[in-house]
């Protein structure tokens, strides 16, 4: 029987890497035949360069809306035509 893999954070999901503080999006998920759960994760390094690397998911924290408490964060990088972004 198969199960599909669970992952902690989606696709598109912003996440804080817990050693830097820089905050990415997550491009890709992994999950490796020794139980690791990884991520690939988008984000601007602290020199300005963007970078595309790997995190273990203990390595990695959700970012949460400050008006929404435990709701996660999406990228997005277009609105949808007609969208409004209100506060």
């Amino acid at each position: 029987m198969c199960f599909p893999a669970k992952f902690k954070f989606d696709l598109r999901q912003m996440v804080e890497i817990g050693i830097s503080g820089e905050i990415g999006e997550v491009k890709a998920q992994g999950k490796w035949a020794t139980g690791n759960t990884a991520y690939q994760v988008l984000y601007q390094a602290a020199n300005g360069t963007a970078q595309e690397r790997w995190f273990d998911e203990v390595d990695l924290d959700a970012v949460e809306d400050d008006h929404y408490p435990g709701c996660p964060v999406y990228g997005q990088r277009e609105l949808p035509p007609g969208a409004v972004v209100t506060e």
